[in-house]
C-alpha cells in the first residue's frame, strides 16, 4: 500500500475519484475493515466535524497503483 502498511482505524486519503460515490480524490476516510488477506477495504468517510458521510468498500488492484495514501495511524496499532 504504501511504505508503512495501512492497518484498521488507520486514516487514508484518496488518490482518486472513486467512481460511483459522492467521494472525490482528497476526501478522507477511516479504515473500518480489513478483507481477504488485503485484497479490499472498508472505508468510512466522515466531515470536518467528524459526522459519517458514508461507508464504501474498495478493492485493491495489485496491477494497478494505490488508491490511497496513509494519512495518519491510529495510535493503539503497533
Amino acid at each position: 500500500m504504501d511504505k508503512e502498511t495501512i492497518e484498521l482505524f488507520d486514516v487514508v486519503v484518496l488518490l482518486e475519484d472513486m467512481n460511483g460515490t459522492p467521494f472525490k480524490k482528497g476526501d478522507r476516510a477511516t479504515v473500518v475493515e480489513i478483507y481477504d488477506e488485503r485484497s479490499a477495504f472498508e472505508l468510512e468517510f466522515f466531515d470536518e466535524e467528524g459526522r459519517t458521510l458514508g461507508v464504501e468498500p474498495m478493492a485493491l488492484n495489485k496491477d494497478k497503483p494505490e488508491p490511497v495514501k496513509l494519512v495518519s495511524k491510529n495510535r493503539y496499532n503497533k
